[in-house]
Protein backbone atom coordinates (compact mmCIF):
# COMPACT_ATOMS: atom_id res chain seq x y z
CA UNK A 1 0.00 0.00 0.00
CA UNK A 2 3.13 2.56 0.75
CA UNK A 3 3.62 2.60 -3.35
CA UNK A 4 0.19 2.84 -4.04
CA UNK A 5 -0.81 6.95 -4.86
CA UNK A 6 -2.57 8.76 -3.03
CA UNK A 7 -5.27 9.63 -5.42
CA UNK A 8 -5.87 5.72 -6.09
CA UNK A 9 -6.32 5.10 -2.38
CA UNK A 10 -8.18 8.04 -1.18
CA UNK A 11 -10.76 7.55 -3.62
CA UNK A 12 -12.10 4.82 -1.72
CA UNK A 13 -13.11 7.48 1.19
CA UNK A 14 -16.34 9.53 1.12
CA UNK A 15 -16.31 13.00 1.72
CA UNK A 16 -16.01 13.99 5.32
CA UNK A 17 -15.02 10.74 6.44
CA UNK A 18 -12.28 11.90 8.49
CA UNK A 19 -13.34 14.18 11.38
CA UNK A 20 -10.47 14.98 14.07
CA UNK A 21 -11.49 16.85 17.37
CA UNK A 22 -8.10 18.75 18.67
CA UNK A 23 -9.01 21.93 20.65
CA UNK A 24 -6.35 22.89 21.56
CA UNK A 25 -5.21 22.95 17.63
CA UNK A 26 -7.97 25.51 16.73
CA UNK A 27 -5.82 28.39 15.44
CA UNK A 28 -3.93 25.97 13.15
CA UNK A 29 -7.13 24.77 11.35
CA UNK A 30 -9.42 27.81 11.34
CA UNK A 31 -8.02 29.40 7.78
CA UNK A 32 -7.46 25.95 6.54
CA UNK A 33 -8.83 25.45 2.79
CA UNK A 34 -8.54 21.41 3.44
CA UNK A 35 -10.34 21.29 6.61
CA UNK A 36 -13.68 22.50 7.03
CA UNK A 37 -14.26 23.44 10.23
CA UNK A 38 -17.84 22.28 12.48
CA UNK A 39 -18.58 23.11 15.85
CA UNK A 40 -20.54 21.07 18.22
CA UNK A 41 -21.88 20.70 21.57
CA UNK A 42 -21.54 18.19 24.29
CA UNK A 43 -22.79 18.44 27.87
CA UNK A 44 -20.57 17.25 30.62
CA UNK A 45 -20.60 17.58 34.57
CA UNK A 46 -17.58 18.00 36.94
CA UNK A 47 -16.86 15.88 39.95
CA UNK A 48 -17.86 17.65 42.96
CA UNK A 49 -19.40 16.00 46.34
CA UNK A 50 -22.58 13.56 46.32
CA UNK A 51 -24.69 15.95 47.71
CA UNK A 52 -23.84 18.44 45.54
CA UNK A 53 -24.25 16.52 42.75
CA UNK A 54 -27.63 15.41 43.75
CA UNK A 55 -28.73 19.34 44.73
CA UNK A 56 -27.79 20.24 40.96
CA UNK A 57 -30.30 17.15 39.83
CA UNK A 58 -33.20 19.39 38.33
CA UNK A 59 -36.22 18.68 40.98
CA UNK A 60 -38.12 16.58 39.02
CA UNK A 61 -34.93 14.50 38.74
CA UNK A 62 -34.34 14.00 41.80
CA UNK A 63 -38.12 12.48 42.56
CA UNK A 64 -37.17 10.27 39.86
CA UNK A 65 -34.33 8.92 41.34
CA UNK A 66 -36.15 8.30 44.17
CA UNK A 67 -39.15 6.52 42.86
CA UNK A 68 -36.64 4.26 40.97
CA UNK A 69 -35.28 3.36 44.84
CA UNK A 70 -38.71 2.79 45.79
CA UNK A 71 -38.99 0.42 42.57
CA UNK A 72 -36.40 -1.11 43.89
CA UNK A 73 -33.89 -1.42 40.88
CA UNK A 74 -30.56 -2.53 41.24
CA UNK A 75 -27.25 -0.74 39.70
CA UNK A 76 -24.48 -3.34 39.00
CA UNK A 77 -21.97 -4.11 36.14
CA UNK A 78 -22.99 -5.91 33.60
CA UNK A 79 -21.17 -9.47 32.52
CA UNK A 80 -20.78 -11.29 28.89
CA UNK A 81 -24.10 -13.30 29.81
CA UNK A 82 -26.29 -9.82 29.54
CA UNK A 83 -25.25 -9.09 26.22
CA UNK A 84 -28.05 -10.50 24.49
CA UNK A 85 -30.46 -8.64 26.90
CA UNK A 86 -28.48 -5.31 26.34
CA UNK A 87 -29.08 -5.20 22.65
CA UNK A 88 -32.66 -6.16 22.89
CA UNK A 89 -33.08 -3.19 24.99
CA UNK A 90 -31.07 -0.73 23.13
CA UNK A 91 -33.05 -2.05 19.72
CA UNK A 92 -36.01 -0.94 21.63
CA UNK A 93 -34.64 2.46 22.36
CA UNK A 94 -32.99 3.03 18.64
CA UNK A 95 -36.44 2.33 16.94
CA UNK A 96 -38.06 4.28 19.18
CA UNK A 97 -36.12 7.40 18.33
CA UNK A 98 -35.77 6.16 14.66
CA UNK A 99 -32.08 5.76 14.40
CA UNK A 100 -29.97 3.23 12.88
CA UNK A 101 -28.79 0.46 15.94
CA UNK A 102 -25.01 -0.74 15.41
CA UNK A 103 -25.07 -4.69 14.85
CA UNK A 104 -24.53 -7.19 18.14
CA UNK A 105 -20.85 -8.11 17.12
CA UNK A 106 -20.02 -4.63 17.66
CA UNK A 107 -21.34 -4.41 21.31
CA UNK A 108 -19.75 -7.99 21.84
CA UNK A 109 -16.21 -6.87 20.38
CA UNK A 110 -16.66 -3.95 23.03
CA UNK A 111 -16.63 -5.82 25.71
CA UNK A 112 -14.39 -8.11 24.78
CA UNK A 113 -11.63 -6.01 23.62
CA UNK A 114 -12.07 -2.55 25.91
CA UNK A 115 -13.81 -3.63 28.86
CA UNK A 116 -11.08 -6.27 29.66
CA UNK A 117 -8.24 -3.46 28.71
CA UNK A 118 -9.64 -0.98 31.10
CA UNK A 119 -11.09 0.99 28.47
CA UNK A 120 -14.65 1.02 28.93
CA UNK A 121 -17.25 -0.56 31.39
CA UNK A 122 -20.92 -1.81 31.18
CA UNK A 123 -23.74 -0.72 33.39
CA UNK A 124 -27.10 -2.04 34.05
CA UNK A 125 -30.28 -1.42 36.34
CA UNK A 126 -31.86 -4.80 37.13
CA UNK A 127 -35.22 -5.54 39.51
CA UNK A 128 -35.31 -9.79 39.90
CA UNK A 129 -32.59 -9.99 37.67
CA UNK A 130 -34.30 -8.25 34.88
CA UNK A 131 -32.73 -5.88 32.95
CA UNK A 132 -34.45 -3.01 32.25
CA UNK A 133 -31.79 -0.21 31.32
CA UNK A 134 -28.16 0.05 30.37
CA UNK A 135 -25.53 1.57 29.51
CA UNK A 136 -21.79 1.78 27.82
CA UNK A 137 -18.93 3.94 29.14
CA UNK A 138 -15.48 4.92 27.10
CA UNK A 139 -12.79 5.76 28.53
CA UNK A 140 -10.96 8.38 26.38
CA UNK A 141 -8.42 9.66 28.72
CA UNK A 142 -7.86 9.38 32.53
CA UNK A 143 -9.94 12.05 33.60
CA UNK A 144 -12.65 11.24 31.60
CA UNK A 145 -15.63 8.83 31.24
CA UNK A 146 -17.84 9.24 28.13
CA UNK A 147 -21.45 7.98 28.15
CA UNK A 148 -21.81 5.88 24.34
CA UNK A 149 -24.50 3.51 24.41
CA UNK A 150 -27.47 3.77 26.54
CA UNK A 151 -30.79 1.22 26.03
CA UNK A 152 -34.16 0.86 28.26
CA UNK A 153 -36.90 -1.20 27.50
CA UNK A 154 -40.58 0.28 27.64
CA UNK A 155 -40.47 -1.02 31.66
CA UNK A 156 -37.97 0.40 32.26
CA UNK A 157 -38.98 4.52 31.33
CA UNK A 158 -42.13 3.44 33.98
CA UNK A 159 -39.62 2.65 36.45
CA UNK A 160 -37.33 5.73 36.38
CA UNK A 161 -34.71 3.40 35.25
CA UNK A 162 -32.54 5.52 32.95
CA UNK A 163 -32.20 8.21 34.96
CA UNK A 164 -31.51 6.14 38.15
CA UNK A 165 -29.11 4.19 35.85
CA UNK A 166 -27.13 7.63 35.41
CA UNK A 167 -26.90 8.88 38.63
CA UNK A 168 -25.23 5.54 39.78
CA UNK A 169 -23.09 5.24 36.90
CA UNK A 170 -21.69 9.19 37.82
CA UNK A 171 -21.32 8.28 41.23
CA UNK A 172 -19.70 5.28 40.45
CA UNK A 173 -17.03 6.26 38.31
CA UNK A 174 -16.23 9.88 40.41
CA UNK A 175 -15.78 7.65 43.61
CA UNK A 176 -13.10 5.79 40.92
CA UNK A 177 -11.58 9.19 40.47
CA UNK A 178 -12.69 10.58 37.38
CA UNK A 179 -12.97 14.28 36.83
CA UNK A 180 -15.61 14.46 34.52
CA UNK A 181 -18.68 12.76 33.25
CA UNK A 182 -19.39 13.75 29.71
CA UNK A 183 -22.85 12.69 28.07
CA UNK A 184 -21.66 13.57 24.71
CA UNK A 185 -22.63 15.28 21.70
CA UNK A 186 -26.08 15.81 20.74
CA UNK A 187 -27.52 15.38 17.12
CA UNK A 188 -29.05 18.15 15.54
CA UNK A 189 -33.03 18.58 16.12
CA UNK A 190 -32.87 15.90 19.19
CA UNK A 191 -33.76 18.76 21.75
CA UNK A 192 -35.41 15.80 23.86
CA UNK A 193 -32.19 14.24 24.35
CA UNK A 194 -30.47 18.20 25.51
CA UNK A 195 -33.46 18.48 27.69
CA UNK A 196 -32.51 14.63 29.69
CA UNK A 197 -28.60 15.65 30.00
CA UNK A 198 -29.85 19.42 31.41
CA UNK A 199 -32.08 17.62 34.01
CA UNK A 200 -28.68 16.22 35.28
CA UNK A 201 -27.07 20.00 35.41
CA UNK A 202 -25.04 18.93 32.91
CA UNK A 203 -22.65 22.09 31.22
CA UNK A 204 -22.75 22.90 27.81
CA UNK A 205 -19.12 22.85 26.05
CA UNK A 206 -18.71 23.58 22.62
CA UNK A 207 -15.68 22.27 20.28
CA UNK A 208 -14.42 22.76 16.76
CA UNK A 209 -14.67 19.57 14.62
CA UNK A 210 -12.34 19.63 11.71
CA UNK A 211 -13.82 17.44 8.30
CA UNK A 212 -11.68 16.91 5.80
CA UNK A 213 -12.95 17.12 2.17
CA UNK A 214 -11.47 14.06 0.07
CA UNK A 215 -10.80 15.77 -3.12
CA UNK A 216 -10.23 12.14 -4.64
CA UNK A 217 -13.52 11.15 -3.95
CA UNK A 218 -15.68 10.51 -6.87
CA UNK A 219 -19.90 9.07 -7.09
CA UNK A 220 -20.50 5.86 -8.20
Amino acid sequence: MKDEKPENFLKNFKKFTLKIVITDYYRLFKESKVFKTKWEKAYILQRKEEDEIFKGYKKTLREDIRRAKKNNLIFRELSEKDLKNFYDIYLFTFRKIRAKPLPFSFIENLYKKLKNSNLSNFYGVFKDDKLFSALIVLYPDEKTVLAFIQGTSGEGYHLNASPFLFHNAILYEFKKGREIFSFGAVPEKKESLIFFKERFGAEEYSYPVYLWYNPWYVED
